[in-house]
């Protein structure tokens, strides 16, 4: 009734997600749609998932609101001008687009959208606003969103600049300057999903799994991803903490089950600690697991794993 909450449609979605395919009943069709998903893809829909029955009111209401203004527009034909045609019919084609995809979540689009309600309303009563009212309004609201939604980036901008900078020391092969860079920045930038998760992958890849983890928790935190339960999986074997680990490695089969690489780290995982029969059974998935984008990886993966499974076997 009362909804999940502002914005946390994609801290909760894969949860649920992961939690309908371990019961297997779905389809192959669901199985290779599957993804890291944090939308709806249906703006509305998702906005009445966070919001509960307040939001579907306030949807309710703006939409009357709207539909209001557009009869009293239409009435009045001798003030359509050209500027009228053309906010009203934008504004409808990015609503309407809203139903298929999230249009929203992107700073562009909601600025527009924002821009051509006020053009909109405008249009409907001139007397609302003089010239320089108009383009004040407009200026305010963008800045007022864009700042709002990006302030933390154009907060910290030289240190976005130098995380750029180390991963392209990262993918130059100097890893041990760009870790060194990506330490100096983790204070300013640690609430940046992002670079808690590019910060992670490189802590374990240079062995420091105590840190790792800490790094993964906090972006977990942040960010709902089957990958960042995959590494997490993989560090708590590290620390022996076995149990953990599987735990983390199957919520995140489960998760997104048509990745080839994380059942692979799980079925790795059961040879390491010795459960034959859950790596058989695992082996044997990972074989049987349709392909959803063809590639030079996931078929070595399938190779590399049936040939450890005829070793288990024997």
């Amino acid at each position: 009734m009362t909804g999940i909450g502002i914005g946390n449609f994609k801290h909760t979605y894969l949860l649920y997600q992961a939690e309908y395919f371990k019961t297997e009943a779905y389809t192959q069709k669901e199985l290779l749609l599957a993804d890291n998903n944090y939308f709806a893809f249906n703006d509305y829909f998702e906005f009445v998932i966070e919001c509960g029955v307040s939001g579907l009111l306030g949807l309710t209401i703006f939409f009357l609101f709207l539909l209001r203004k557009y009869r009293v527009l239409l009435k009045n034909k001798s003030g359509f001008s050209l500027l009228c045609l053309i906010s009203s019919s934008q504004l409808i084609t990015l609503l309407v687009s809203a139903l298929f995809t999230h249009v929203f979540e992107n700073t562009f689009f909601l600025s527009i959208t924002v821009v051509l309600i006020i053009l909109f309303i405008h249009c409907t009563n001139p007397r609302l606003f003089n010239n320089f009212s108009l383009i004040f309004l407009i200026f305010f609201s963008v800045v007022s969103l864009v700042g709002y939604r990006h302030f933390d980036y154009l907060h910290h901008y030289p240190a976005y600049k130098k995380f750029d900078e180390a991963k392209l020391l990262n993918n130059a092969g100097y890893k041990n300057e760009s870790l060194k860079d990506l330490k100096d920045l983790y204070q300013k930038l640690e609430g940046d999903k992002e670079f808690l998760r590019y910060y992670s992958e490189r802590l374990f890849e240079a062995g420091d799994v105590p840190q790792a983890k800490q790094v993964l928790t906090k972006a977990i935190l942040k960010l709902k991803d089957n990958n960042l339960y995959t590494l997490l999986g993989e560090c708590l074997a590290v620390e022996k903490d076995y149990k953990g680990a599987e735990k983390n490695l199957l919520l995140a089969v489960y998760m997104v089950p048509n990745r080839h690489r994380n059942r692979q780290v799980l079925f790795n995982f059961y040879q390491q600690v010795n459960l034959t029969s859950k790596a058989a059974i695992c082996g044997r998935d990972i074989v049987r697991l349709p392909i959803k984008i063809e590639s030079p990886q996931v078929h070595k993966i399938k190779q590399d794993v049936a040939k450890e499974l005829r070793s288990l076997i024997k």
